[in-house]
């Protein structure tokens, strides 16, 4: 059931390929047969093939070799391969890869990665919140003591209105800090 192909060390034409890899990168069988992957431009970086065969003919084989393979609508999906060197008559060497689609695994595993950073984000952003909350409460303690001093003239009293409506407004502020990172659904509406 896994992509496979057998193809020619030395040229990389493709001496077989099954179901599964015609069925993957969009060619017909025929299509392939007698051709390299370089001239269908199934690698996007064609030194990739290069560099896996010299490992191929060092090693006998590699096992998940992370690749790209270009796909015959031009889209790039990320493989595992899996190669084998078979050495038969006439000193003809002929690879055996498998590969293993691992597009959608990393499409998660990046999808979880952000995930983690917005998680982190939003404790950062509690810890920044409860922290500036403590400050707004000293603030606005000490002006709404201030604004009801009668002692105070009231032209002072007054202008401590704004203060108290911006530490408000800044108090709003981290309720909204504190709702995001708590993940509770906000309430939108224009301020």
């Amino acid at each position: 059931p896994a992509p496979m192909s057998v193809t020619m060390l030395e040229t990389g034409k493709y001496i077989d390929v099954n179901d599964s890899l015609v069925e993957l990168l969009g060619y017909s069988r025929q299509e392939m047969l007698g051709r390299t992957s370089i001239e269908l431009k199934i690698w996007p970086e064609p030194e990739e093939r290069i560099k896996m065969a010299e490992q191929v003919l060092a090693r006998k084989s590699l096992r998940n070799y992370p690749c790209q393979l270009r796909m015959k609508n031009g889209e790039i999906r990320s493989a595992l391969a899996s190669v084998e060197r078979l050495d038969i008559e006439h000193d003809q060497i002929v690879i055996l890869a498998t590969f293993h689609d691992v597009t959608e695994a990393l499409s998660l595993e990046a999808q979880l990665r952000q995930s983690q950073k917005m998680e982190a984000i939003g404790q950062l952003a509690a810890g920044v919140a409860h922290d500036f909350n403590n400050i707004l409460t000293i603030i606005q303690g000490h002006v709404g003591l201030m604004v009801d001093d009668q002692a105070l003239p009231s032209e002072v009293r007054e202008s401590l209105q704004p203060v108290a409506s911006a530490a408000e407004r800044a108090a709003l502020l981290t309720r909204q800090l504190l709702a995001f990172s708590r993940k509770q659904v906000m309430q939108m509406r224009p301020v």
